[in-house]
């Protein structure tokens, strides 16, 4: 990301040096060379993905001089095209057109160990270079003989931690400090991303037997977790699905049903919606009313009320009560019923009720689904 820029100072003409830049998969980003009395000036601008430079004298052997790992916003696109087949169905899109940047830090754990005291002139020495190139040095050096290495690791993660140039955003901090027989401390990025983490150490010390591991690198140990991410859905499906299904409506109860059909988008079952149409059935002759008495909307869930179903002939032996949990009630050999409805055994909140009727002779019937609110 941003701008790069490399100077020739050879004593090679510009004529006879080239230079590419090039992006995996390789794509020309904006790109230009400029050519003054001393030198040529090479310069990428905006590229949205990481690049390498490359020259050459001979045109055909080329030599990276310059990769660009620091990328900052990184664009994607995603889109189908139809194949072998007779309708695009296979379909995959992009969360976003960029890559959303992390919000973890980077961050390096550093190892110390000495298996014998220090010496006078004894030093450990940290060079931090920022991304912005600054370099800042941070040095400790031992002044007593005999004191324990801890002593000199210590001095070091304290002027990490007050030094002014690293206390800015993009600067590091020393953290988790622990002493044992191996003292360790984390070095972390200010500022969360793929770029803070850029921020380069190396790590000089002496005697040769004061081991520190890294001596050199970055804060991207948990590289996995500073990339920029963007999700690639792939989807299956077709933009219009036409279905006939067979109903044979004798297997159901005369009266009012509701037919809801689901659609599932390709990507996950999460992604349905639906369609309900009121269907009402009618092949025998009976049927049936059911009236709501006192019970209307909004009435307070203290109250009792009352539910007539009566049906068109007296050959009936069951008449049952629908609502919230199932079956509320049931009469038998009964044409005309009255059921009570107390509101405290369903308390407030939206209701069904509806009833269902069977004659002796087997058919049965269903009347329209009634929905009631109860108030507190």
């Amino acid at each position: 990301g941003g701008v790069f820029e490399f100077v020739d100072t050879s004593a090679a003409t510009v004529s006879h040096r080239f230079y590419r830049a090039w992006i995996t998969p390789p794509t020309m980003p904006a790109f230009s060379v400029i050519a003054t009395n001393s030198s040529a000036l090479l310069r990428v601008d905006s590229a949205v993905q990481p690049y390498t430079v490359d020259v050459c004298t001979n045109g055909s052997d080329w030599v990276s001089v310059v990769t660009n790992f620091t990328f900052r916003q990184i664009s994607i696109t995603a889109n189908s095209s139809a194949g072998g087949a007779t309708n695009l169905t296979t379909f995959v899109r992009a969360a976003q057109p960029i890559f959303r940047s992390t919000s973890a830090y980077g961050y390096q754990e550093f190892k110390f160990s000495k298996f014998s005291t220090l010496a006078v002139g004894d030093y450990l020495r940290l060079a931090i270079t920022k991304t912005n190139g600054q370099s800042v040095i941070i040095a400790a050096t031992n002044q007593t003989a005999g004191v324990h290495y801890t002593n000199l690791v210590a001095q070091v993660v304290s002027m990490i931690n007050t030094n002014p140039l690293l206390m800015s955003a993009d600067g590091v901090i020393a953290e988790d400090f622990s002493v044992g027989i191996v003292t360790t401390f984390f070095l972390r990025a200010r500022t969360e991303g793929h770029a803070a983490s850029g921020i380069y150490v190396h790590v000089t010390k002496r005697p040769s037997g004061f081991t520190a591991l890294p001596t050199s690198g970055t804060l991207r140990v948990n590289l996995a977790d500073l990339q920029p991410r963007n999700h690639v859905y792939l989807t299956a499906g077709a933009y219009n699905i036409t279905s006939t299904f067979s109903l044979d409506t004798t297997t159901l109860p005369d009266g009012h049903h509701e037919l809801t059909a689901v659609a599932y988008e390709g990507s996950s079952v999460r992604t349905h919606t639906r369609t309900t149409v009121p269907v009402c059935i009618s092949n025998t002759s009976l049927t049936a009313t059911m009236t709501l008495i006192g019970l209307t909307n909004n009435a307070s869930a203290q109250g009792s009320y009352q539910i007539q179903v009566a049906a068109n002939t007296n050959n009936i032996s069951s008449i049952t009560l629908f609502t919230t949990g199932g079956a509320m009630a049931t009469a038998t050999n009964l044409s005309d019923v009255i059921f009570p409805v107390h509101g405290t055994n369903l308390w407030d909140g939206l209701h069904p009720f509806y009833a269902l009727i069977e004659a002796a002779t087997g058919e049965k019937y269903r009347t329209r689904t009634e929905w009631i609110r109860l108030a507190p």
